[in-house]
């Protein structure tokens, strides 16, 4: 399954040019993900799923047939994963966030800052994402394939956190604080038609730019992009809240990109 969404990921940026774009970008980008790595994060999510090459036994017997069987496995890479994931973050971890008007944001949280408008707003918000259960289980996943990205983003004027796994990202750039653009692929499917959701996070010397794309296509194949929607007032209701217009985030009033990459690192 892993290697098919690989496919279907670089058929819609070698279609899209961005594949291209990637092998001839100027000297101070640089490309953070090529075949090899995603060969990587293939193999890795076998293991999480107990289904490596290793598992399978092709054997020739003295008849000249051959036995082709699979080992009982325990499933220790998902295992692992979890407990990691469990140790690093579960449901009895507090976030807290000290006031903007704070004499030092680095001191330790303390009782009163529960009650502040900012801490209760942030409460909320990790609340109404289900927060704690959905990251402890992202966290799983990224100790099992390598990373995660946290995408944030409004809807009907509440802030939303949505998440995604190391074979719908696609980084592009990056600078001394991490990844800075990248490409989240997503697929949906409604009324027998595919559709493939690009986001673009792309910044600029003022912004940090946010721009959809989506495709339509008849079939499933990992080559077919289709498409591209131009007119956007028939698309099903997953894009109804989206926009084909760039959203700019100023950099006066935002720090980093509106997404959040997170890296497993092992020593």
């Amino acid at each position: 399954m892993f290697n098919r969404i690989h496919d279907w990921i670089k058929g819609v940026l070698v279609k899209m040019g961005l594949a291209t774009e990637l092998q001839s970008v100027t000297d101070h980008k640089k490309v953070m993900a090529d075949d090899t790595q995603y060969g990587l994060i293939a193999k890795w999510f076998s293991i999480y799923q107990s289904t490596p090459e290793w598992l399978k036994i092709h054997k020739k017997l003295p008849d000249d047939s051959y036995l082709d069987r699979q080992k009982m496995s325990l499933n220790m890479g998902q295992v692992a994963a979890k407990k990691m994931a469990s140790l690093v973050f579960n449901q009895k971890a507090v976030i807290t966030v000290s006031p903007k008007n704070a004499k030092n944001p680095d001191d330790p949280s303390s009782p009163e800052d529960y009650q502040t408008v900012e801490n209760q707003f942030v409460q909320q918000t990790l609340k109404d994402n289900h927060f704690y259960n959905n990251f402890e289980r992202y966290l799983e996943y990224m100790f099992a394939t390598g990373g995660i990205v946290i995408r944030l983003y409004t809807d009907r004027g509440k802030v939303k956190i949505r998440f995604a796994t190391a074979d719908a990202f696609y980084p592009i750039t990056s600078d001394a604080n991490g990844v800075s653009e990248a490409v989240i692929a997503s697929k949906f499917m409604s009324d027998s038609h595919y559709y493939t959701l690009l986001e673009w996070h792309e910044e600029t010397d003022t912004d940090y730019v946010v721009t959809n794309e989506v495709y339509k296509s008849t079939t499933n194949s990992n080559d077919d992009l289709g498409v591209k929607i131009d007119d956007w007032s028939n698309l099903p209701d997953a894009f109804k809240n989206m926009s084909p217009q760039p959203t700019r985030y100023s950099k006066k009033l935002y720090s980093r990109p509106t997404f959040i990459y997170i890296k497993a690192k092992f020593s």
